[in-house]
């Protein structure tokens, strides 16, 4: 009977000690999953469509003479016509995150296609303007400068931006029976303007994230032909004028992200603090 009872202690207190052991025992630490960050510098490609809107104005010269006094300086020679086509190119920039605000500057550049034409308006064909003649604008190039405010959930953000656009333009007017009176060479102007849109951006794996954005670009009023005698190659009736010009953009693009923590130190997990 006393074995039993000393088997029974002992058994007792050694069922109470293992809790107590293993309480005691090391916890193994396990680090949160990181949080993505979208900062960091970024380069990539981008392709849409631009929607313009093009007006041509009397400059008040003809062949580098005081054109007929009935005819004033500033009259619309045509009413507003469309300047449309695909547009492309390469961009690059680099954000800072802070909280869940996203901070950053964006440059890009690219060809253009967009193009459009018009014939004198009733108005100015009244006051002497060739019924056969077409006013054209067209753009070769785009770039813009822009800064960016995003605010960011996770893989996806959402941003404004805002900048100076800049743009190379040919402007003409020509016959458009194809006779050779009244031809002429285009007049290239690069304009400098401004830009403002919004646009959101999603993060895939790798560095890769994909967006979309649309902007507004103005560039007000461009002047061309006040060469005297033969104009960019027309000698007869050429006139001056200005050409005002403004668009909307909607592209799509992919960028590529470097991620800062692993430069000069390995990989490094990218984490952002909330």
């Amino acid at each position: 009977m006393h074995k039993l009872l000393t088997a029974g202690a002992a058994l007792l207190a050694l069922g109470l000690s293992v809790p107590a052991k293993a309480a005691d025992m090391p916890v193994k630490y396990v680090a949160p999953a990181p949080v993505f960050t979208w900062t960091g510098c970024y380069v990539g490609a981008h392709i849409g469509y631009k929607w313009g809107t093009s007006k041509q104005t009397y400059g008040g010269l003809i062949n580098g003479l005081p054109g007929p006094a009935n005819i004033p300086a500033g009259l619309d020679i045509t009413d507003n016509y469309d300047v449309n086509g695909p547009v492309g190119g390469a961009q690059g920039g680099c954000n800072y995150q802070t909280g869940a605000w996203v901070w950053g500057v964006e440059v890009d550049g690219g060809w253009s296609s967009a193009s459009g034409q018009a014939g004198p308006n009733a108005n100015a064909i009244a006051l002497g303007f060739n019924p056969n003649f077409l006013y054209t604008t067209n753009e070769r190039w785009l770039a813009t400068a822009r800064g960016r405010l995003g605010w960011a959930a996770d893989r996806w953000m959402w941003y404004v931006t805002g900048g100076a656009a800049w743009s190379g333009f040919d402007l003409n007017r020509y016959n458009g029976t194809g006779i050779a009176g009244g031809q002429r060479v285009p007049t290239r102007v690069n304009k400098t303007g401004w830009v403002v849109g919004v646009g959101t951006e999603y993060a895939l794996l790798g560095g890769w994230s994909v967006k979309s954005e649309f902007l507004y670009a103005n560039f007000g009023s461009m002047h061309y032909g006040d060469e005297p005698g033969i104009v960019n190659g027309c000698t007869a009736g050429c006139t001056n004028g200005d050409a005002k010009m403004y668009e909307y953009i909607w592209r799509v693009g992919m960028n590529y992200r470097f991620d800062w923590a692993s430069w000069g130190k390995g990989k490094a997990p990218v984490v952002a603090k909330y």
